[in-house]
């Protein structure tokens, strides 16, 4: 099973890096600089779907993003 980004987002965003975990996006707002970090794992849904490793480079994700 592959990561598959959900289609409103990639509607409303531009992909504008990669990370570890995370696929960073560039949400579509010039008012607004919005980064939004989505960890590349299939069928999650939220945060503590993470395993304990992967909540540690979500962190990670974040601080260098």
């Amino acid at each position: 099973m592959f990561f598959k980004l959900d289609k409103r987002l990639g509607n409303d965003t531009v992909e504008i890096g990669d990370l570890s975990l995370c696929c960073v996006l560039l949400f579509n707002d010039f008012r607004y600089p919005w980064l939004i970090l989505v960890p590349k794992k299939p069928g999650l849904k939220e945060i503590d779907d993470l395993s304990r490793d992967d909540r540690i480079l979500l962190a990670e994700d974040t601080y260098v993003a």
